[in-house]
């Protein structure tokens, strides 16, 4: 669920320059950023078993705007 919450928020707010990239340029732009989310500190440390949703949501959405940008 986390990595929905960032990545489907932080396209959202991108979403004119993810959808001006050229189709195989975001096809690769996303399926990156989605793969470079496992292993960005803040998601590790935000997500998973035993972090409350609140928390999660507080910690976690601050960074989609700027992770998600192309």
């Amino acid at each position: 669920m986390s990595v929905f919450e960032v990545i489907g928020l932080g396209t959202f707010q991108n979403i004119a320059d993810i959808e001006a990239m050229a189709e195989g340029d975001r096809n690769a732009f996303l399926t990156k950023r989605a793969k470079d989310l496992w292993d960005n500190g803040t998601f590790q440390e935000n997500s998973g078993g035993g972090v409350r949703g609140t928390t999660r949501l507080l910690n976690l959405l601050p960074m989609a705007r700027d992770f998600m940008r192309p």
